[in-house]
């Protein structure tokens, strides 16, 4: 069977089972015959093992013989549905015929959940795992892929070759505007020097366990690692949180207003003629992608750092296109 009507067939019993207190095998299988799934209750409940496996806490009622139901864990259960929301909206999508007469939405498949799964497994059970890393540099792009603040910071090093063997302990998967990456601690030929990483998905491929169990490192912390930046990247150990003050003019502080650039976002003058804000942030590659998609009216008054990067760019910029 297809890969997205297996999917779609998983979504399908996931919401099923969502929108009902309990529900049994047979009621099951009789709800998803009306969707045109003529499936034994075997596969069903091979659907409902996967899914379990992603990590959707499905459970058999044994003792009273009502059926299947979901625990409910609002904090971690919001990041899977959003998950499911984007395969169910690619599939509606795909599935309408002419759809193009009415809709134009950004043509992008989502990580597959045959892609994730590996990766998901591994964390669940803390195995390591090796994979063949690809990395852009400009030996097949143009492009050096640095901090762009410090200069001794290399995301992407440039070495003669573009792939690498990696042997990472996996700890969190992380979606960045519609992209999947790992992060995890690279182990490299599991040397002493151990650095938390990120690794974006589509650049992975031969993926293998290693066989070997690693115990996470009890510091680390997604959401404070993330807490202070912007994107994907994060910074050195030795950088620091800085105050970044920024001027706008009043057409994009319209935008920054319904869709701010952090949580630490303050306003700071709103009138006709400017958009003044103010931001607690770390300063990275990402971050400084974002600010200069708005070049066109964008000031920089603090820090110097940033604003003299932004001058050097701007400064390179005009020297290309000279």
């Amino acid at each position: 069977m297809a890969t997205d009507k297996l999917t779609f067939r998983q979504i399908c019993i996931l919401r099923t089972i969502e929108a009902y207190e309990y529900i049994k095998g047979g009621e099951l299988q009789k709800k998803l015959r009306e969707k045109n799934f003529k499936h034994s209750e075997n596969t069903i409940k091979r659907d409902i093992d996967l899914l379990r496996e992603l990590g959707w806490d499905i459970r058999f009622d044994d003792k009273h013989r009502r059926g299947y139901y979901i625990v409910s864990n609002p904090e971690f259960t919001k990041h899977l549905d959003r998950f499911a929301e984007e395969i169910e909206l690619y599939l509606a999508i795909e599935s309408v015929k002419g759809f193009s007469n009415f809709i134009y939405p950004e043509v992008r498949r989502p990580g597959s959940i045959e892609r994730l799964r590996p990766f998901i497994n591994a964390i669940r059970s803390m195995k390591y795992i090796q994979f063949r890393y690809h990395k852009y540099s400009n030996r097949n792009t143009g492009f050096l892929i640095t901090d762009p603040l410090h200069r001794d910071n290399v995301f992407e090093s440039l070495g003669g070759n573009t792939d690498s063997l990696r042997i990472v302990a996996p700890y969190i998967l992380k979606e960045f505007r519609g992209l999947w990456y790992l992060i995890g601690e690279d182990s490299g030929e599991m040397n002493k020097d151990k650095k938390i990483k990120t690794f974006a998905l589509d650049r992975i491929s031969e993926v293998k366990d290693v066989g070997l169990s690693y115990k996470k490192d009890s510091s680390f912390n997604l959401a404070k690692k993330y807490r202070d930046c912007f994107g994907i990247y994060t910074p050195d150990k030795d950088s620091k949180v800085e105050e970044v003050i920024l001027s706008f003019d009043a057409e994009n502080g319209r935008y920054l207003k319904a869709n701010p650039l952090h949580h630490s976002q303050k306003i700071l003058i709103d009138t006709e003629k400017e958009f003044r804000i103010s931001l607690r942030i770390y300063i990275t590659l990402d971050f400084l992608q974002e600010i200069l998609t708005r070049t066109w009216s964008l000031r920089v008054i603090a820090p110097e750092s940033l604003r003299e990067k932004v001058c050097e760019i701007w400064k390179e910029a005009l020297e290309r296109n000279s």
